[in-house]
C-alpha cells in the first residue's frame, strides 16, 4: 500500500512546488543543508565536548520537528486518513502507507542527512561503529517524523477543547521566547563555562538522555568495543519508533473509522440583569467568547507564556531589568494575537449585522472585553516585576508605556480586524491553533509597529525627564494617558463606522464568498496582494527595531556606560565603529518605514477606498 501513496505524494508535491512556494522550500532546504554542515563539523571533533555538541544539535533539530505542528505547519498533509476510509484498508496498513508518503519531501531528506552526520563521527572508529551510526541516523529521523505526526494528531483533537488550546500554546511560546532572547541565553551559557571550552553538566547529560542523543551513545559504545551497549541503544530507538507508530496508528483509525470524540455541550450560565441592554448583551457575549473560544485562548495564553519566559531568561544572566516589562510584552502580544478579532468570528458575524444599530455597541463591547481580560494581568505582571527588580527608575519608563499599550491595544484589535480581516474556518472546523498564521503575519507585525509608534511620544518625554528635564516625567505620564484614550476612542469609532457601512462585504469575505459579478466588473484591480500585506506588516512591525537599537547604542556610547543588553550590542565596538554601526541601523529602520509608506501610497493611488 505504501507504493501507491508514495507515488500520489510525489505527484502532488511536483505539482504544488511552483513560484514562491518552490523558492521558499529551496531556501529552507539550503538552510537545512547549512545546519547539516555545522553538525558535520561538530561530528568531526573526536573529543567528549564535540560529541556533546553533536548531541545538543540533534536535540535542537528533533525539538524543531515537535514544534512545527504547533505553528500550523504540521497536520496539513495532502493525503489524509479520512480520504481512504472507504478503501477497506486496515488502520495499520493505511498508517504504514501514509508514513511512507510522509517521507517524500525535502524536509525528511534534509533530516536524514542531518542525523547522518553521525557517520562522520563514527568513520574513524571502524566499520562496526559506521554501521551503527547509519542505522541510528535512519531510526532517529523516523522517530522525529513520528513524533511530529503524533503532536499534530493530538493537537487536531485537543484544539476543540480549551485545555488543549492552553497546553498547545506553551511549548511554542517557550521556543519563540528563547529564540527572541537568544543573546541573553548565550551570555548565561557562557557564564556556565561553555565559552571556556566545556558544556554545562546538565546540558551534557540531558542532550544524551533524550532519544535524539541515543545515536551518539550508540556510536560511543561501538567505539569502545561495547557491542551489546551499542546494540541496546539502537534497539531502544527501534522500540521507541514502534511505540510511536502504534500510537499514530490509533489516531489514524480514529480519523478514518470513528468519531474524534464525544460532543460536550457547554453548561448554560445565568445572564446578568445588566445584559438586557444592547451594550451589556454584547459585552457578555464577548466575555464568554474569550473564556470559551480555543483560538482566542491559544493566542492569549501564548502572549502570557511568551512574556513570562522572555522576561525571565535574563535572570539566568544575572539581571532582573527585564522583569518589569513582562506586563508590556504581554499587552503587546495579546493585542497582536487579537488583530484578527472579527475574522475569528467567521460566519457568526451575521448575528451582529442582522440587528441594525448594533455595530457601535459591538465594537465598544469588544474593546471593553479585551481590556477586562488583558489589563488586570498586565498590571499584575508589571507590579510583580517592579517588586522583584527592586528600587530603580524603571517604573518611570514602564508605567507610561503600559498605559499606552493597553489603550492602543483596545483600539487596534477592532480597527485592524475590521479593516483587513482574514477568513478562518468556523470554530467547529478548526484543527490547529494557527490555521490563519500565514495570513495574519502582516496584521500581527502591523499591530506591533503601530504600538511602537503610539508609545514613542510619551517615551521621548519620559527620557527627557530621566536625563534632567524636571517636567519630563509628569509630562510623559500625561502624554501616555492622552494617547491611550485617543488610541482607544479614535480607532474604535472608525471601526464602528466601517462595520456599519461595509458589514455585508465583510461577512462575504469571512464566509469565503466571491463578490457579485456587477461588483467585480466595476471594481478596479486590487494590487493589495497577500505578499504586499505581509510586506507592509513586517515593515511596520520590524522597522522600529533597528532604530531603537541604534538610538540606545548612541545613548550608551555618549553616556559611557557599559553595554549590558542585546539592544545595545553595537556599543561594544570601539567608539568610531559603534557610532557608525548605530547610524547604519537607524538608516535601515528609516528605509524600512519608507518602503512601508510607498506600499501604502501605491494602494491609495491604485484603489481609493469607497
Amino acid at each position: 500500500m505504501a507504493a501507491p501513496l508514495i507515488a500520489m505524494r510525489w505527484r502532488l508535491l511536483g505539482r504544488s512546488l511552483r513560484g514562491a512556494r518552490a523558492a521558499w522550500v529551496a531556501a529552507l532546504s539550503l538552510a537545512g543543508l547549512g545546519c547539516a554542515a555545522v553538525a558535520a563539523v561538530l561530528a568531526a571533533d573526536a573529543s567528549h565536548s564535540g560529541r556533546t555538541g553533536l548531541a545538543v544539535a540533534f536535540a535542537v533539530w528533533g525539538a524543531g520537528w515537535l514544534v512545527v505542528p504547533l505553528v500550523g505547519i504540521g497536520g496539513r498533509d495532502a493525503l489524509k486518513p479520512e480520504h481512504f476510509a472507504r478503501h477497506g484498508l486496515t488502520h495499520r496498513r493505511l498508517s504504514a502507507g501514509l508514513l511512507g508518503a510522509s517521507m517524500v519531501g525535502a524536509g525528511f531528506a534534509v533530516t536524514v542527512l542531518f542525523f547522518g552526520t553521525l557517520a562522520v563521527a563514527a568513520a574513524p572508529l571502524g566499520p562496526a561503529a559506521l554501521a551503527v551510526a547509519v542505522a541510528a541516523a535512519v531510526l532517529t529521523a523516523l522517530v522525529a517524523l513520528l513524533g511530529s505526526k503524533i503532536v499534530a494528531a493530538t493537537l487536531a483533537e485537543t484544539m476543540h477543547t480549551r485545555t488543549g488550546a492552553v497546553l498547545a500554546s506553551l511549548p511554542w511560546a517557550v521556543v519563540a521566547a528563547a529564540a527572541s532572547n537568544g543573546a541573553v541565553l548565550l551570555v548565561a551559557v557562557g557564564r556556565s563555562g561553555f565559552l571556556g571550552g566545556r558544556w554545562p553538566a546538565w546540558l551534557d547529560g540531558g542532550a544524551r538522555s533524550v532519544p535524539s542523543g541515543w545515536g551518539v551513545g550508540a556510536v560511543e559504545a561501538a567505539g569502545r568495543g561495547d557491542v551489546l551497549g551499542a546494540l541496546a541503544w539502537v534497539l531502544a530507538l527501534a522500540g521507541l519508533g514502534l511505540v510511536l507508530f502504534s500510537g499514530w496508528a490509533r489516531f489514524t483509525r480514529r480519523r478514518s473509522f470513528g468519531p474524534v470524540g464525544r460532543t460536550r455541550h457547554a453548561r448554560a450560565l445565568p445572564v446578568p440583569a445588566w445584559a438586557d441592554s444592547l451594550a451589556g448583551g454584547a459585552l457578555v457575549k464577548e466575555l464568554r467568547a474569550w473564556a470559551r473560544d480555543p483560538l482566542r485562548l491559544y493566542h492569549w495564553f501564548f502572549a502570557l507564556w511568551f512574556a513570562l519566559v522572555y522576561c525571565a531568561i535574563p535572570v539566568l544572566a544575572g539581571t532582573t531589568a527585564y522583569l518589569p516589562w513582562a506586563g508590556v510584552v504581554f499587552g503587546v502580544l495579546a493585542a497582536a494575537g487579537a488583530a484578527n478579532l472579527y475574522g475569528t468570528d467567521g460566519t457568526a458575524l451575521w448575528l451582529t449585522l442582522m440587528r441594525p444599530g448594533r455595530e457601535r455597541a459591538d465594537v465598544r463591547a469588544r474593546q471593553a472585553a479585551w481590556l477586562l481580560t488583558t489589563a488586570p494581568v498586565a498590571i499584575a505582571l508589571t507590579g510583580a516585576g517592579l517588586a522583584l527588580d527592586g528600587p530603580s527608575v524603571m517604573a518611570a519608563w514602564v508605567v507610561p508605556v503600559l498605559v499606552v499599550v493597553l489603550g492602543a491595544g483596545a483600539g487596534l484589535v477592532v480597527a485592524i480586524s475590521v479593516r483587513a480581516p482574514v477568513a478562518v474556518p468556523d470554530a467547529h472546523r478548526r484543527t490547529t491553533p494557527a490555521e490563519d498564521a500565514g495570513n495574519t503575519v502582516g496584521l500581527v507585525w502591523a499591530v506591533i509597529g503601530l504600538m511602537a509608534a503610539a508609545v514613542a511620544p510619551s517615551l521621548a518625554l519620559t527620557a527627557a525627564g530621566v536625563l534632567g528635564w524636571p517636567p519630563g516625567a509628569g509630562a510623559g505620564l500625561v502624554c501616555a494617558a492622552v494617547t491611550a484614550v485617543a488610541a482607544w476612542w479614535g480607532p474604535g469609532r472608525l471601526a464602528a463606522r466601517r462595520l456599519e457601512r461595509r458589514g455585508p462585504e465583510l461577512l462575504d469575505r469571512l464566509a469565503g464568498r466571491a463578490p457579485s459579478r456587477t461588483a467585480a466588473r466595476t471594481a478596479a484591480p486590487d494590487p493589495w496582494s497577500d505578499t504586499a500585506r505581509v510586506a507592509l506588516g513586517l515593515s511596520l512591525g520590524a522597522g522600529w527595531t533597528p532604530i531603537a537599537m541604534g538610538v540606545l547604542s548612541l545613548v550608551t556610547v555618549a553616556d559611557g556606560s557599559p553595554s549590558s543588553t542585546a539592544w545595545t550590542l553595537p556599543a561594544r565596538l570601539p567608539a568610531p565603529w559603534a557610532v557608525l554601526c548605530a547610524l547604519c541601523l537607524i538608516a535601515v529602520g528609516v528605509f524600512v518605514y519608507a518602503r512601508a509608506g510607498r506600499l501604502v501610497w501605491s494602494r491609495i493611488r491604485s484603489r481609493p477606498d469607497r
